[in-house]
């Protein structure tokens, strides 16, 4: 269908790629929050020339998310809604669309873990958990690079006094 509507020119090729581009489209989020483990979602941003990521495991995160795309995603469908109306709305998203740098990553439980500092290896039964357990275990784990920077703190004040 969103074909289609870009071969009949309702939807330009930028408002196509939007929806439904394979690496990072409306259409592949869609599909990655309908079938797949939240635990292994983020989205990326560019924020003061680094990448940030966003897990969509937080509600936070997915009002962001919805923050930079729900503008386009309702003028979009303005737009084909109004082809039938006598006289169509025309809104022109390309400028709006390019401007939207978030790009859709996956990551294993072994990265997640390792973004909290811990070493998957170092649990024997590790290799023994199902998919959706070690998902589990790493969304729930603490962040240990958090703990050591508090402790580095409370050595450091110690030795002030």
């Amino acid at each position: 269908m969103i074909n289609e509507l870009r071969t009949q020119k309702v939807i330009t090729e930028i408002g196509y790629r939007f929806l439904n581009d394979k690496n990072n489209s409306t259409r592949k989020l869609r599909n990655l929050l309908a079938h797949a483990n939240l635990s292994k979602l983020s989205f990326s941003m560019i924020e003061d020339g680094r990448e940030i990521y966003y897990p969509l495991t937080k509600n936070e995160n997915c009002l962001k998310l919805c923050e930079n795309v729900s503008n386009v995603l309702f003028n979009l469908i303005l737009r084909l809604v109004s082809y039938s109306f006598s006289e169509p709305i025309e809104i022109d998203l390309d400028k709006e669309i390019q401007t939207i740098d978030i790009n859709i990553v996956k990551f294993t439980s072994e990265q997640l873990l390792k973004f909290k500092g811990i070493d998957a290896s170092t649990f024997p039964e590790w290799q023994e958990l199902n998919e959706t357990d070690k998902y589990r275990y790493a969304e729930n784990a603490s962040d240990v690079n958090m703990y050591e920077v508090i402790f580095k703190m409370i050595k450091y004040r110690e030795s002030e006094i």
